[in-house]
């Protein structure tokens, strides 16, 4: 959980926990009748619980649970771990501002900068007043360019990450996930590690920040760069404050990027993950299609919302409106520059599980 600012905490489960986060607290939801009349709080509150009901709560539906996804009154021990969290290490501090300097120089210019990847592009992206455009674009160009690495905050990324994929492993949709990629793709491919980019405990426990360091020198280059800009701000004002807050980003190019043809499945195939004790089935299945940028992606979009992209879809319509087997069924197909992956994902009552699929 973390604010705009990117900084917050993770909580690891100890095997596993369940969650929620609301910008109200229990005692206001139980307080009010109708939803319309929520006020929302400045902070927000987040739920450790040991376990969750199953789907068919009452929530919006009768209540029929079955006995192993109710949660009966009883003694129950549970630990889990906070640690500190952050956007990344591009946020992170430079080699001008350590992390604190960073966040007070944000704090005092009304600005946010973000940091993030997907499978085949790292943003690092500004929110800022127009007024103080310039001192944030300064801001932003320090971010991007000159990252510190320092090795106690790679340390903490390491341990972090780690912690995910251990608890992307504990999690059915989280394992699912994980091997989902490299039987659509092949192992060996761009696209065929774990969906949520974490990767593995090995090449994560083998990475040294001279390793991000020279991942950086190598990908960050302005003939590779793309910057787009939206807000109250004209091209004349724009521009030159955008060549003095970059104009030392020396010139190049990254290196060409060769996603290659997928050489994953070639025919249909069922794997399953055996999950003791899981209070429900995932069911994950997927195909590849074609990669994003052609004449049907507009069309593609509209189907895929009506396939599974939102709450009266037909997937989410058949299996929790009409036979009322999961509390949610989605359908999706991520952008992606090469082959993409077009997934159905949602979680089902176990006994009805082959009736699902």
């Amino acid at each position: 959980l973390r604010n705009g600012a990117g900084r917050g905490m993770v909580a690891v489960g100890q095997p596993t926990l369940n969650f929620s986060a609301h910008r109200c607290t229990l005692e206001t939801l139980s307080d009010i009748r109708h939803d319309h009349v929520l006020t929302y709080a400045d902070e927000i509150t987040l739920n450790l619980d040991y376990r969750h009901r199953g789907v068919h709560s009452a929530a919006c539906g009768p209540d029929i649970l079955l006995p192993e996804q109710d949660c009966p009154a009883e003694k129950f021990v549970f630990r889990v771990t906070l640690a500190p969290l952050a956007a990344g290490l591009l946020t992170e501090g430079t080699t001008t501002r350590d992390a604190f300097a960073l966040s007070d120089a944000m704090d005092a210019l009304g600005a946010e900068i973000y940091a993030g990847n997907t499978q085949d592009m790292t943003t690092v992206k500004l929110r800022a007043l127009s007024a103080n455009l310039g001192p944030s674009l300064d801001l932003f160009a320090d971010v991007a360019l000159r990252p510190a690495f320092s090795q106690d905050m790679f340390d903490k990324a390491q341990r972090r990450l780690l912690a995910g994929i251990a608890q992307e492993k504990a999690s059915p949709q989280g394992a699912a996930l994980r091997v989902m990629p490299a039987l659509l793709y092949g192992a060996e491919h761009p696209y065929g590690g774990p969906r949520s980019g974490s990767g593995t405990e090995a090449s994560v426990q083998a990475l040294t920040r001279q390793d991000v360091a020279a991942w950086h020198a190598a990908w960050f280059r302005p003939g590779s760069a793309v910057l787009i800009v939206a807000g109250d701000v004209t091209m004349d004002r724009l521009m030159p404050e955008v060549e003095r807050a970059f104009g030392a980003w020396k010139a190049g190019k990254a290196a060409e990027k060769n996603i290659g043809a997928a050489a994953g499945l070639t025919g249909g195939k069922v794997l399953l993950i055996d999950k003791k004790d899981a209070p429900q089935s995932m069911i994950c299945a997927a195909h590849l299609s074609e990669p994003t940028g052609t004449a049907q992606d507009l069309a593609l979009e509209t189907v895929m919302r009506a396939f599974g992209g939102m709450a009266t879809s037909r997937l989410n319509k058949n299996l929790r409106l009409d036979k009322h087997w999961s509390y949610g069924m989605s359908g999706s197909m991520p952008d992606s520059r090469g082959p993409r992956p077009l997934f159905v994902l949602g979680g089902v009552q176990t006994d009805k599980t082959k009736e699902s699929l």
